[in-house]
């Protein structure tokens, strides 16, 4: 797939109409306070930061039969085989297989959400796991069986519907999947009571705010037809402390916060190119003097946590 196509597909999705009978309004869903400030509006939807745990987010909000009309639907791209598309995520697929072995060294069952045409399963075969995956997108599914074969138990479907039972996975891993969903605090609880004791959750999830907010602001505007977070598609944007939060919330410990490289850039000028690595490695270099404490605001970050 040219890159030109995909960054046409990706405005096409987020450019998506919302009918009015499909919004509703909502508190912060991660601590449910109605004490908020609104930031910007972004493509017609208000972008609000919650005051007490300071996570971002829009209201109103699409429903559920929306969003799930959307994902089964067209929200992948077309491709023949999805090694086009992910040839962006190989970095990000790696180093989160890397940084899950050293949180759970132990094998087992590994659930993949939202597992898109497989590329993150097929890197988690490497490492020993017994492989299981969701996907609603139905050209995304076909990709991924036809890839994984017999050697992993996949599922046409989304989280919320899908028939698992309690007690079933040592793993779950979502990567950029919590910025989409309507309920994040549900799906995390959901994913507790489906691990088995000792199990571990895995979010990576994007940080786009702070990066696109100041520019909103440098230019001294308070609505934009601009992405600021992604919306309607992307329904937060979650800040550390918001990330943590959720996390305990839905019974969650031992909350880590790992490094999951960046997306691989397609050909770019020489000198944003080196912007990009400049900005990468004082990303990288942040995350590894610190622990992990210290976020760089406009890298997404993998958050790990155990259930006892």
């Amino acid at each position: 797939m040219a890159q030109h196509t995909q960054q046409q597909w990706i405005e096409r999705i987020h450019c998506s109409s919302v009918p009015l009978e499909d919004l509703s309004d909502t508190a912060c869903p991660v601590c449910e306070s109605t004490d908020r400030q609104q930031l910007i509006e972004e493509r017609g939807y208000p972008l609000w930061r919650c005051k007490w745990c300071t996570h971002v987010y829009i209201s109103p909000r699409p429903s559920q039969s929306w969003l799930a009309d959307l994902y089964s639907s067209e929200y992948m791209p077309d491709s023949d085989d999805g090694q086009s598309w992910e040839v962006y995520l190989d970095r990000i697929f790696e180093a989160s297989a890397r940084a899950i072995l050293a949180y759970h060294p132990q094998r087992g069952d590994l659930l993949d959400v939202g597992t898109g045409f497989g590329g993150f399963l097929i890197r988690a075969e490497q490492d020993g796991w017994r492989l299981h995956g969701l996907e609603p997108n139905s050209s995304a599914f076909a990709v991924a069986k036809d890839r994984l074969r017999d050697r992993a138990v996949l599922y046409e479907t989304i989280f919320e519907e899908a028939d698992l039972a309690p007690g079933s996975y040592d793993g779950i891993v979502m990567t950029n999947v919590i910025e989409h969903v309507r309920e994040p605090l549900d799906i995390c609880r959901r994913a507790y009571t489906l691990l088995r004791p000792g199990g571990f959750l895995g979010l990576r999830w994007p940080q786009t705010s702070w990066i696109t907010l100041n520019r909103a602001r440098l230019a001294g505007i308070s609505r934009t037809d601009n992405p600021i977070i992604g919306a309607p598609i992307h329904l937060h944007d979650f800040q550390r402390r918001s990330m943590e939060l959720l996390m305990h919330r839905a019974g969650f410990v031992d909350i880590k916060h790992a490094w999951s490289s960046t997306r691989r850039q397609p050909k770019q000028s020489l000198p944003k190119a080196t912007v990009v690595k400049l900005l990468t490695a004082v990303a990288y270099g942040t995350h590894c003097v610190t622990g992990g404490r210290r976020m760089t605001p406009f890298v997404a970050r993998l958050t790990l946590g155990r259930k006892p």
